[in-house]
């Protein structure tokens, strides 16, 4: 669903391209691509600005960004739908503005790494090169814990242990968190 409506933002794009976003058709690829890609260029904007003042003070700061990846079409073969999120995660790798990205995921379910192979830090990288870490909460949203088949779908793409983040959800998930850990076998 897309966001992005505050005041700010809906007068900031009336400025740029004479049309408020509330009224653009969002069935309608031609008329919601160019508000998608300003989002976009507005939030990398302000990262830099970000990064710039971090870097000025820390030259060799290390910076993450968490990002949700959108969700994953089912099919044969698995497409993430569109990103609505406004973060342009890929460019800020390449530019160098974050050297990680901790990316939230359905990590439980095939498709989705199927969908993202690519990004996944199969192996060891480089030390210092840009990567994805995967986040894998104990649960997504109310649905039962998905954290055991979230770590296998990793580990049976070749991402090492060590290359994956975990997030419990709640304070009772520590013991389900510490057992799935041991089934995924470590390192």
């Amino acid at each position: 669903m897309p966001s992005g409506f505050s005041q700010a933002a809906r007068v900031a794009y009336i400025r740029h391209a004479g049309k408020d976003p509330i009224d653009l058709d969002f069935t309608d690829p031609e008329q919601v691509e160019p508000w998608r890609r300003w989002r976009e260029q507005q939030l990398t904007g302000l990262l830099r600005e970000v990064v710039a003042i971090i870097r000025s003070r820390r030259p060799a700061a290390e910076i993450r960004a968490w990002v949700t990846l959108p969700a994953v079409a089912p099919g044969p073969e698995p497409k993430p739908r569109v990103d609505w999120s406004a973060a342009d995660w890929r460019s800020w790798l390449a530019e160098g503005l974050v050297t990680e990205v901790l990316a939230d995921a359905d990590w439980h379910l095939p498709a989705t790494v199927q969908a993202y192979r690519d990004l996944l830090p199969v192996g060891d990288a480089a030390p210092g090169a840009a990567r994805v870490i995967p986040v894998v909460p104990t649960r997504y949203g109310t649905e039962a814990p998905s954290i055991k088949q979230a770590l296998a779908n990793l580990r049976g793409a070749g991402v090492p242990m060590g290359r994956i983040a975990v997030l419990p959800a709640m304070s009772d998930d520590w013991e389900m968190l510490l057992e799935a850990v041991r089934e995924a076998g470590g390192p």
